[in-house]
């Protein structure tokens, strides 16, 4: 695979739209910087990751297996290193869906065991 082939798969997972990107370098920075010059700024980027991770859909967007099969140590640094420079590197958690007990639940707790 050549590398500006990866720079464009690379494009294509992080906004989930078929990108092509000529002669670029599969360089986190650079790929950022030919996404933003096409409308793709980085708050764009995180802002649709974030709304897919609230959804608990996936992001980056897949890619094809013979893309990971050329190199995958190499890809997943590259992806990683996207993330770390978007603010996305975090372990994501998450919302709780509630935060008080029921009265059941409260009830629940309070109800020794006849053995204690």
């Amino acid at each position: 695979m050549t590398s500006s082939r990866w720079a464009t798969e690379l494009a294509t997972s992080l906004i989930g739209e078929t990108v092509d990107l000529p002669d670029t370098a599969p360089e986190a920075r650079t790929v950022l910087a030919a996404l933003e010059k096409q409308g793709w700024p980085s708050s764009r980027i995180v802002a649709l990751a974030r709304g897919r991770f609230e959804a608990e859909e996936v992001w980056p967007f897949p890619v094809a297996r013979s893309v990971v099969a050329a190199g995958p140590a190499q890809w997943y640094a590259l992806v990683g290193e996207v993330r770390r420079l978007l603010g996305l590197d975090g372990v994501v958690q998450p919302q709780p869906t509630r935060t008080a007990l029921t009265a059941d639940e409260r009830r629940l707790l309070s109800d020794v065991p006849p053995h204690w």
